[in-house]
């Protein structure tokens, strides 16, 4: 099976004219915010490759291809267009067997098997919007299952996965709600391999529930189907197109790479600890 169909934002030639006319006005406020929220996703994210997971999280995702497209990290960023806001029992099988086989080729389309994943030389971390945490505990099931079904080492697989929840900005204190101590399946990880990025909750309503977005949605009844592997030219689809190319072409420049160097800086995460991290500003630094 094919990963779905998705415009490969560094090849122009494949959008042909499909992205005309004025760019798209973004706010000062946006970007600051898509900035900071992306810095942040680096940080947490340990070092790993950045699985971003269906498409409320695909700004993030654009802008992040452009600004390290030209550093050590240009093979770092995918987007895997799959959605799991369904029942457990769609998603694991019991009520759809065929599901379960479709799934697994999908999930060895992005490179995202259970083998594939522990032998990358890399953690992955997988990121999402997150209200309660459902999407990420159907990927941890989906593939510890699997593992565990081909006899292979689950704790080696649970020790190469991260998880970073972008989250509705609340006021923080000892009782603010947080999704992860509320899952069984959070328990199972590590300490430390979940973390949240949290954002004004008119963005996080925005990318989550409003914004137009540059393919279809593949929930498991589209799993492998035709409609998938196919462009969608929708205006809606278009409109989402132009800002993803307007996004990546603004992060793939020296005043943005130069910002977020800065913005790697100056956030607060122990990330300036961590040789990768200060390498990772110096090197968007002198691409700059």
């Amino acid at each position: 099976m094919n990963a779905p169909f998705r415009w490969n934002l560094a090849k122009r030639e494949q959008l042909g004219r499909l992205v005309q006319g004025e760019p798209p006005i973004l706010s000062a406020e946006f970007m600051s915010e898509l900035r900071t929220c992306a810095a942040r996703v680096l940080a947490f994210a340990s070092d790993a490759d950045l699985v971003f997971i269906g498409r409320s999280p695909e700004n993030l995702f654009d802008y992040l291809s452009g600004v390290l497209e030209i550093t050590s990290w240009s093979d770092r960023c995918s987007l895997m267009n799959i959605s799991l806001r369904v029942k457990t029992d769609q998603i694991l099988g019991q009520a759809q067997p065929d599901t379960v086989a479709l799934g697994r080729e999908l999930f060895a389309a992005y490179g995202l098997s259970p083998e594939q994943i522990i032998h990358h030389p890399r953690p992955i971390a997988f990121i999402d919007l997150v209200a309660t945490g459902k999407t990420f505990g159907h990927l941890a099931a989906f593939l510890t299952l699997w593992a565990r079904e081909q006899q292979m080492n689950v704790r080696a697989l649970k020790q190469k996965l991260r998880f970073v929840g972008i989250t509705w900005r609340s006021k923080t204190s000892p009782k603010t709600w947080r999704w992860q101590q509320h899952v069984p399946w959070a328990g199972g990880f590590p300490p430390g391999h979940i973390k949240n990025v949290s954002i004004p909750g008119l963005l996080w309503s925005y990318w989550g529930n409003e914004q137009p977005k540059v393919t279809s949605s593949n929930p498991p009844w589209r799993w492998g189907t035709d409609a998938m592997r196919q462009p969608v030219h929708t205006s809606e689809h278009l409109a989402a197109l132009n800002l993803a190319v307007y996004l990546y072409d603004r992060g793939n420049s020296m005043p943005e790479r130069l910002a977020m160097a800065e913005c790697l800086t100056t956030t607060k995460t122990p990330g300036m600890r961590e040789r990768w991290y200060r390498s990772l500003i110096l090197e968007l630094r002198r691409a700059g």
